[in-house]
C-alpha cells in the first residue's frame, strides 16, 4: 500500500472542508427556477395571467389584497398542484485540484415530483372592509443524484422550501377604487449536500467523504395593491409583493468514510473537525405585478399581466 504523506492529505482535507463554504444557488436552480405559482385551480387554468385584476375569489388576498373589496361574502378557497417535472444532466466534470476528468454517471431525472399547496380566506368585517388570510408555497425545489454522479463535487442533494403566511386587509374608497395591503411572514429552509474532493484517499478507496448543510429562518415582508374599476366590466390592478430577508442558521455536518480512520486518522479528524454551526444570508426577491381584466360577455372574459421580479438579489447563497 502506498503511504500517503500526511502534509499533503492535510492540505487536500481542509481544502475540501473549505469547500463547503462555497455553495452557489446556481446548484439548486436558476433563480426563476424553484418559483411556484401554483395556487386554485383557476388560477392555473387562466395561466396565471390577470390575477392583479381578477378579484374572482378568495385567492385574491395573495395575488392583489385590493381585490377582496369585490367579494360579497364570506369565503374559503385553496387547491393542491402535482407537479412532475423531469431534468437530465448531460456532460461532464473536471477535478480543479488534478486537472482530470471525474468519473462517475450522468445522474438521470434528478427532480422528484411533488406537491404545493395554498390556502386562502376573505372575511367581511363591514361594508368596506375585508380581511384575507393566506398560506401559500411561493418557492420550492429539490434535486438528487446518486453518490457517484459526476458532479457529485458541486451537488447531491438541493432542497429549497419556502412557506409564506399572509395577513391583509383591504378599503373600499369608493365605487372605483380600492387599497389592500398586510405583512407577510416567510418560514425558509434549505439543505444543501456534496461530495467533498480528497483526491487521494477517495481514488485509493472510491468512497468520499459528504457536506451536509442545513439551516432554516422565518422573515418577515409585506404586501400591498391598488385595484381601479374602470366600468362594470373593466378593472386594473397593481400588486407589489416585498423582498424579504433570511439570516438562516443551521448546521454545517460531514459524513466521513469508515475506512479513512484506518488509512489516515489524521485526515479522518480534520474532515470531521468540520462539523460545526453554520449561517448565510438570503433575500428573497421582490416583484411587482400590473394586470387588466375586461369582462366580454357573462361567459368570456380577456386579461392581461404584466410582472417584474428582482431575481438579481438571488446571484448566490454563501455559507460560511
Amino acid at each position: 500500500m502506498r503511504r500517503i504523506k500526511p502534509y499533503k492529505t492535510h492540505l487536500l482535507a481542509a481544502t475540501a472542508c473549505g469547500a463547503l463554504g462555497a455553495f452557489s444557488l446556481g446548484q439548486a436552480a436558476h433563480a426563476s427556477g424553484f418559483a411556484l405559482r401554483e395556487t386554485t385551480a383557476d388560477a392555473l387554468g387562466d395561466a396565471f395571467t390577470g390575477s392583479e385584476a381578477k378579484a374572482y375569489d378568495a385567492s385574491t388576498a395573495w395575488y392583489n389584497p385590493a381585490g377582496m373589496a369585490l367579494l360579497d361574502q364570506n369565503e374559503v378557497d385553496g387547491g393542491v398542484s402535482y407537479i412532475g417535472p423531469s431534468a437530465t444532466f448531460s456532460g461532464y466534470n473536471t477535478n480543479p485540484l488534478t486537472g482530470g476528468r471525474v468519473s462517475g454517471v450522468q445522474g438521470g431525472n434528478a427532480v422528484s415530483p411533488a406537491a404545493s399547496g395554498a390556502l386562502f380566506g376573505v372575511f367581511a368585517l363591514s361594508p368596506d372592509w375585508r380581511l384575507g388570510l393566506s398560506v401559500t408555497a411561493p418557492y420550492g425545489e429539490r434535486t438528487s443524484y446518486p453518490g457517484d454522479f459526476v458532479g457529485r463535487y458541486q451537488s447531491l442533494v438541493s432542497s429549497i422550501t419556502a412557506v409564506d403566511f399572509g395577513v391583509a386587509l383591504s378599503y373600499k374608497i369608493n365605487d372605483h377604487f380600492s387599497i389592500g395591503g398586510g405583512p407577510v411572514i416567510e418560514y425558509f429552509e434549505a439543505r444543501l449536500t456534496q461530495a467533498l474532493n480528497v483526491p487521494t484517499l477517495s481514488a485509493l478507496t472510491g468512497q468520499d467523504p459528504i457536506g451536509d448543510v442545513h439551516g432554516d429562518d422565518v422573515g418577515v415582508g409585506y404586501n400591498i395593491g391598488g385595484l381601479y374599476k374602470i366600468d362594470d366590466a373593466t378593472r386594473i390592478g397593481i400588486d407589489y409583493h416585498s423582498r424579504i430577508r433570511h439570516d438562516i442558521t443551521g448546521t454545517q455536518r460531514i459524513t466521513v468514510p469508515t475506512i479513512y480512520s484506518a488509512l489516515s486518522p489524521a485526515t479522518a479528524a480534520l474532515l470531521e473537525a468540520g462539523n460545526s454551526s453554520a449561517t448565510t444570508s438570503i433575500t428573497m426577491p421582490d416583484s411587482v405585478g400590473i394586470g387588466i381584466y375586461h369582462q366580454i360577455t357573462p361567459a368570456w372574459a380577456v386579461m392581461g399581466s404584466v410582472q417584474w421580479t428582482h431575481w438579481a438579489l438571488l446571484n448566490s447563497l454563501h455559507i460560511t
